[in-house]
């Protein structure tokens, strides 16, 4: 196994994904529809998608995630090795089980989500102090534990690697005072607009400009099928969404548009570019229930690319 272009923490999970006829308020039933979540899962956990997307672009690339040593554990790992993602930063914990989601979504798209994190929460080290990363050009930080998280942050940024931070709206993860150093340290920052809008009003700021004020980082703001900004210094450039063949499951695409997107950015395309593979990217996913199911290799990105926007992607 090569040694990874991007190392990425998060949760792993296993995903239960069923659509239901509306979500209930409490004491109230709601009606699972056609429940292709049950009773096989699907691979999926925020840092493994980015992973596997990374790696069948073309990308070396490897999770850094917490597990048990049940069967769930065993099926998750040999499913990132069939993907040639690098298992070298997993850590197992002995008796641990290992994480589930649990994910409905309702005729209108939106999710709600119940995740159960198992051995992932435990208090333990992720053991990456002292690792050599010769080869790495990005960490990422996804959804996870905050103690892991940090100890995460600390180790890469040490260690002068460039981060992105994939926000998810999740206190849980995020209290507000790993949130502050995180604005502070992450080069990239990735968010739909709901979470944009909780990020600002957590730091008391009106626009995400005041965030980029005196530094040089890269902002994307993501909006579903309205497209993207990219936002740079006082540039913003607006990224149109890619329409996907047919829309079956929104699950784990923004985590696909990172892909996209930091693939771009490896291949030295220009940054609004490297927005518009990740829109690419993320148009795949949508096609099937999963969020690994249908993602593309590099070729496929190459196609859909042409045909969308009229243009070679002339690197890769």
């Amino acid at each position: 196994m090569q040694n990874p272009e991007v190392l990425v923490y998060g949760y792993p999970s296993f995903d239960y994904i069923m659509r239901v006829d509306h979500f209930p308020v409490a004491g109230e039933t709601s009606i699972i529809l056609d429940p292709p979540g049950i009773p096989s899962p699907t691979p999926g956990g925020c840092a493994n998608n980015i992973a596997v997307a990374l790696s069948r672009l073309g990308i070396n690339a490897a999770s850094c995630i917490v597990i048990g040593d049940d069967e769930e554990a065993s099926k998750m790992k040999k499913s990132l090795e069939n993907e040639g993602v690098s298992t070298d930063y997993i850590i197992t914990v002995p008796n641990g089980k290992t994480a589930s989601t649990f994910l409905f979504i309702n005729p209108e798209g939106a999710h709600q989500t119940f995740y159960f994190p198992g051995c992932a929460d435990d208090s333990i080290s992720l053991n990456i102090s002292g690792v050599k990363f010769d080869h790495l050009k990005y960490g990422v930080i996804t959804v996870g534990n905050s103690r892991h998280i940090r100890e995460f942050m600390e180790t890469l940024y040490s260690a002068d690697i460039d981060l992105v931070w994939s926000l998810r709206n999740d206190p849980h993860a995020f209290p507000l005072s790993l949130v502050q150093l995180l604005v502070e340290r992450c080069n990239i920052l990735v968010m739909n607009h709901f979470e944009s809008q909780q990020l600002l009003k957590s730091l008391g700021y009106s626009s995400l400009q005041q965030i980029l004020k005196g530094c040089s980082k890269i902002i994307i703001e993501t909006f579903g099928a309205a497209g993207s900004k990219v936002y740079i210094g006082d540039q913003i450039f607006t990224i149109p969404a890619v329409k996907p063949r047919e829309f079956v499951d929104p699950t784990g695409a923004g985590d696909a548009f990172l892909s996209g997107f930091l693939c771009g950015l490896i291949k030295n395309l220009q940054i609004n570019t490297a927005a518009r593979i990740g829109a690419v990217v993320s148009s795949f996913v949508i096609e099937a229930w999963g969020c690994q199911s249908s993602l593309p290799n590099w070729a496929n990105v190459v196609q859909r690319y042409r045909e969308v926007f009229g243009e070679d992607l002339t690197n890769g």
